[in-house]
């Protein structure tokens, strides 16, 4: 019988070579399938950090998920921008368009750079950022 404490100490193994299957896949030449290898074990982890009471795993939990979202959003920057790279290089650079003209840029103000309120940071970023950056995780 798994209990939940059991469960929660089986987070280690699994995570570990949830990562390196992701990298193994990403070096394979397959970003969107590490991406979703990432995406799966998130939403793992993201269960069992429900399931948990105890402060210190859902410390560790926390990290490890937002390794495996940092990791998952290298992948996809760096695959956007060897997309932007090809399309750069297939059109004029010269040619205004009409994004340029309508967006503005918007101030680089990270997380760090709000002060306090550390709870309602994280809070926030699991239910809002989560669920912008990855839909398909909470569609019912």
């Amino acid at each position: 019988i798994v209990t939940r404490t059991n469960r929660i100490n089986m987070v280690e193994p699994s995570s570990a070579s949830v990562f390196q299957e992701a990298e193994t896949i990403l070096h394979n030449g397959n970003p969107e399938n590490a991406i979703q290898k990432y995406t799966k074990e998130i939403t793992r982890l993201m269960t069992i950090l429900k399931q948990s009471s105890k402060y210190e795993q859902r410390n560790q939990l926390q990290a490890k998920i937002k390794n495996y979202l940092s990791r998952a959003e290298e992948i996809r920057n760096s695959q956007q921008a060897c997309k932007k790279e090809q399309t750069k290089s297939q059109s004029d650079e010269t040619t205004p368009t009409v994004l340029d003209s309508v967006i503005h840029p918007v101030p680089a103000v990270g997380w760090d750079d709000v002060v306090g309120l550390e709870q309602a940071k994280t809070v926030f970023k699991r239910e809002v950022i989560l669920k912008i950056k990855f839909p398909k995780l909470f569609e019912a």
